[in-house]
């Protein structure tokens, strides 16, 4: 929700189809709203099974 009580930056985008044409309003951050986090790397097995995360058949079938 675009707040009316401070200043944003937004990009209007037309979307245009057969029947009718509009305008997509997408806001954009301020660099001050960008962030960097550091995650530390997934390890390969999982410690609590020394197991290789290798899907199963089940969960390629989903």
């Amino acid at each position: 929700m675009i707040s009316k009580n401070r200043a944003s930056i937004v990009l209007l985008y037309p979307h245009i189809k057969a029947n009718y044409e509009c305008l997509y309003v997408c806001q954009l951050p301020f660099l001050e709203d960008l962030k960097q986090y550091q995650f530390t790397p997934i390890a390969p097995t999982n410690p609590a099974t020394r197991k290789p995360y290798i899907p199963t058949e089940q969960v390629d079938a989903a």
